[in-house]
């Protein structure tokens, strides 16, 4: 795992191995906060998210969310959670279709098109 440190990609917005850390994020965020973000009052429920994944995702060891966007769609940014975790692939298939079923409840169908989901399994 790397060390925070050690993070150099400045699409990254935070890097994240705890579940409790939110209140550091969110001030790194409301100073540094995409206009994605803000233009489209994503942060609450980016916040949701990140606390689902931990929820429902067993092994996870931490979280990255990075402001990615597709080279042939301009001005087409996503907010990716990329995870990082071990399991076997059952159990994280099974953990991720518990976490969509929370996701496509929670989170309002005009938002979900900005979020997109990876994972590192470790």
């Amino acid at each position: 795992m790397k060390a925070k440190s050690e993070i150099t990609n400045t699409d990254i917005l935070y890097y994240t191995d705890k579940k409790d850390v939110w209140k550091a994020i969110s001030l790194r965020l409301d100073s540094e906060v995409p206009n994605i973000c803000l233009e489209n009052n994503l942060l609450p429920y980016i916040k949701q998210v990140h606390d689902t994944i931990y929820e429902t995702y067993k092994g996870v060891n931490f979280v990255e969310l990075k402001l990615i966007g597709d080279p042939d769609i301009p001005n087409d940014q996503k907010i990716c959670f990329e995870i990082h975790l071990k399991g076997e692939p059952v159990q994280i298939l099974e953990d991720e279709e518990q976490f969509y079923v929370f996701f496509l409840e929670k989170v309002p169908e005009e938002k979900q098109h900005f979020f997109t989901f990876t994972y590192r399994v470790l």
